[in-house]
């Protein structure tokens, strides 16, 4: 028997005692000696509750250290874990998730990728998408299409807000105006007017006939006037996560009752390294799951991503040609954004899963507007003078350098001439030495990065290859229904990661799982505010 049956047990042998005692009371009055035996009885019960107290504080105690790291492991952490506890229930555990700047909680601004991943778990729609591309009904528990097309009639249910209000027309109406405003703007063009035709059922009018015209209705519903009352909590959902705690720029806490997950996500204010290591803390998890430890030295010393390297494109033009930014502000305003690394790097890159940092002042350039004293932006000037090229060298040790040349030469041609020079490993080690060239490629070892700063406040889209799949098993992970399906998307995502996937901008890092808010093939790097933190992932044996 458990300690905690054996305290209910002996506690009820103690009530069942009294009751006798009490009861014989009533009717004959005890002896001395009945009254000495009665309370040595109760002494001997109350030592043995709490020996039995006493037993089970130790199981508890033995539990704990099972699960912690043994040996050279528990000293390393040592500081780090002593207040850290192993959850007795996995999904009770407290997930950390690291995601963009969320600014506002408002579902109808515009947010990048990670926040509509996370606000769709809080707030619904009357229909929405299924998997499967079929429009199905989410708090429109029926919805009847008119034989000319140009209205529907909508049912709404008992559906309910997370504070427990119904949701109503008033809210579905006032839900709409604020879509038409927002960035659902364009879907619900197509809708004329709603109307309540009773408290449960409101009839939608089309401007022009269609079943297309139900994805017009996937515009999130919220408590009406609720954005108006200046507190984001305020703004409740129907969705399966409900907002807990909200500190802008800082910390969003979502809960969910169906699974009891709580889900808490946070960023630092700097965009300092520092500041976003003090952050995390460890997470442990129970003997069924794997125990990562990713230390404060994965950022703290970069050189902690043993044989991980990324392919570099670097200007360092001969002197009296034209400047650096010249060359690279031109070129970013006549190759499109999408050609000028997409077409350029990403075949070989994604195909080849080789890792891409492209440098944070090719970001800021393009943000540029220069006009000339003519007024004329000097961007539209070809800063390479008449019959000259760009030399671009790379060494012909590396096959993907070589691809990436020609790729180069083909794609920046039509604007300015480029000439490849490709030199074996030391004639190239030379040539870039002496700044013998105008254009560079090169593979270089994370830890050599030049500007090892930006490096880390940025994240460089390290490997492309399988983040899709990474975006859906978190969605997965997140709408589980159940313990049971919460841990197989748990141990999904640790397998992906685990085999397909090395230096990624999505991982579990210290307390926190790092959201993608990139598409697939993106090559844009996105500033420390967004996403933020690399690691190598790995698990602890």
């Amino acid at each position: 028997m458990g300690s905690r049956g054996m305290q209910k047990q002996l506690s009820r042998s103690c009530l069942l005692i009294s009751g006798k005692t009490r009861g014989n009371m009533n009717i004959n009055k005890p002896s001395g000696k009945q009254r000495n035996r009665q309370h040595i009885i109760r002494m001997l019960l109350v030592l043995a509750m709490l020996l039995t107290a006493l037993s089970g504080c130790k199981v508890v105690e033995s539990i704990s250290e099972y699960n912690l790291p043994k040996g050279s492991q528990l000293s390393e952490k040592k500081e780090k874990t002593k207040e850290a506890v192993p959850p007795s229930d996995f999904k009770k555990t407290e997930i950390t998730i690291l995601a963009s700047t969320f600014k506002s909680l408002n579902p109808y601004v515009p947010q990048d990728k990670s926040m509509e991943t996370i606000l769709r778990q809080c707030y619904q729609g009357l229909m929405t998408l299924s998997t499967t591309g079929e429009m199905v009904g989410q708090l429109a528990d029926q919805v009847i299409l008119a034989e000319d097309g140009f209205s529907c009639l909508l049912t709404l249910g008992e559906k309910q807000f997370h504070d427990g209000s119904p949701v109503r027309f008033k809210d579905v109406n006032y839900s709409l105006q604020k879509a038409r405003t927002g960035k659902y703007a364009i879907e619900t063009a197509v809708i004329k007017k709603m109307t309540a035709q009773s408290d449960n059922q409101i009839k939608v009018e089309f401007l022009t006939p269609g079943i297309l015209n139900l994805y017009s209705l996937c515009f999130p519903i919220v408590p009406e006037n609720s954005l108006e009352k200046g507190n984001p909590l305020e703004i409740k959902g129907t969705g399966p996560y409900q907002l807990a705690e909200y500190k802008p720029m800082q910390t969003l806490k979502l809960r969910s009752a169906s699974n009891q997950l709580e889900i808490s996500l946070s960023r630092t204010e700097s965009i300092t390294r520092e500041a976003f290591i003090n952050g995390l803390t460890d997470i442990y998890f129970t003997e069924e799951f794997p125990w990562f430890s990713f230390s404060e030295e994965i950022l703290r010393n970069i050189s902690k991503f043993p044989g991980r390297s990324f392919y570099y494109m670097g200007f360092q033009l001969k002197s009296g040609l034209m400047s650096d930014n010249q060359i690279r502000k031109y070129l970013m305003n006549k190759l499109d954004w999408e050609i000028l690394y997409k077409n350029a790097f990403l075949n070989h890159i994604v195909q080849q899963k080789l890792p891409f940092y492209r440098g944070k002042q090719w970001e800021d350039d393009r943000q540029e507007v220069l006009p000339s004293a003519s007024g004329m932006n000097i961007l539209d000037t070809n800063p390479v003078p008449a019959g000259q090229k760009l030399s671009l060298l790379y060494p012909t040790s590396d096959r993907y350098l070589e691809i990436m040349a020609q790729n180069i030469k083909e794609e920046w041609e039509a604007y300015v001439g480029v000439e490849i020079v490709g030199l074996p490993p030391a004639e190239y080690q030379t040539a870039l030495q002496n700044g013998n060239f105008d254009v560079y490629l090169t593979k270089m070892p994370v830890k050599e990065y030049p500007n090892l700063k930006d490096f880390i406040g940025l994240n460089g889209q390290y490997n492309y290859s399988g983040i899709g799949v990474l975006d859906g098993l978190v969605n997965s992970f997140l709408t589980a229904k159940d313990e049971k399906e919460l841990k197989k998307n748990y141990l999904a995502i640790v397998k992906e990661i685990e085999e397909n996937v090395w230096l990624v901008p999505f991982g579990f890092l210290e307390n926190a799982v790092i959201l993608s808010n990139q598409v697939e093939g993106e090559l844009t790097a996105k500033p420390f505010d967004i996403l933020s933190g690399i690691t190598e992932i790995k698990a602890v044996k």
